[in-house]
């Protein structure tokens, strides 16, 4: 059961604090363990695309006499570089979240995404650029679709923020009663660790549309609208 503030301030100046923190507190709770599985598997899935890219970096190295290969491996070793910044970033984040949550084990599953078969196979044909053209379209919508969630998880994080301060701003106006002032002040402290990971997490979702850019100029290149 899930009480609404209004609730809460009720039980509060009825008399029954305890409750009151114990409800409080279960939401609370509830609040970070579904944000941190979250951002589990979106970390998981920018591990998958990460270890993606290295084994298709590997694979143009191995391959000579096309001259579009070089500068694709340089062009993708550029990329994953981003992507090691921008993994660090959400790793921190998770890492300052769980700090003020409860203790519990998470488990995160790395699997390697299946290579480009198909370009490997077409690498000395005329069909190559297409080809790759199509494995960047690919990875754009890859970025775009992770941008998308990490914007619904800061929408998430900024309701649960603005929803702690109406609860602060609720607990200040009760003077006189021990347990409002302690969650009060608990509350506070929640925010001013809440606020930066809530900053860290929208730069890392302009990241990955920045990154999309990137590989849509990438692919005029490749088809000859732009210079190298």
């Amino acid at each position: 059961m899930v009480l609404s503030f209004t609730s809460v301030l009720a039980y509060l100046r009825s008399g029954d604090c305890m409750r009151s923190a114990f409800v409080f507190s279960k939401r609370f709770v509830s609040g970070h363990r579904e944000f941190d599985i979250r951002m589990n598997r979106l970390v998981g899935e920018m591990n998958e695309a990460c270890q993606d890219r290295i084994d298709f970096v590997q694979e143009l190295e191995s391959v000579v006499g096309v001259t579009v290969t070089a500068k694709t491996v340089v062009f993708l070793k550029e990329m994953m570089d981003k992507a090691h910044v921008s993994e660090k970033y959400v790793v921190s984040t998770v890492s300052d979240i769980n700090k003020i949550g409860t203790k519990h084990k998470k488990s995160q599953s790395i699997a390697a995404l299946p290579i480009c078969d198909e370009l490997r196979r077409s690498v000395n044909s005329s069909d190559w650029e297409s080809m790759f053209i199509l494995r960047c379209h690919r990875d754009i919508s890859k970025d775009l679709r992770l941008a998308r969630k990490i914007n619904a998880l800061c929408a998430r994080v900024t309701t649960i923020i603005d929803e702690r301060e109406n609860l602060v701003g609720e607990l200040d106006i009760l003077v006189g009663r021990s347990v409002p002032g302690k969650m009060a002040e608990f509350m506070k402290q929640v925010q001013g660790n809440d606020i930066p990971n809530l900053m860290k997490m929208k730069i890392l979702k302009r990241e990955f549309e920045l990154r999309a850019q990137e590989k849509g100029i990438f692919i005029d290149k490749l088809k000859g609208n732009m210079e190298f």
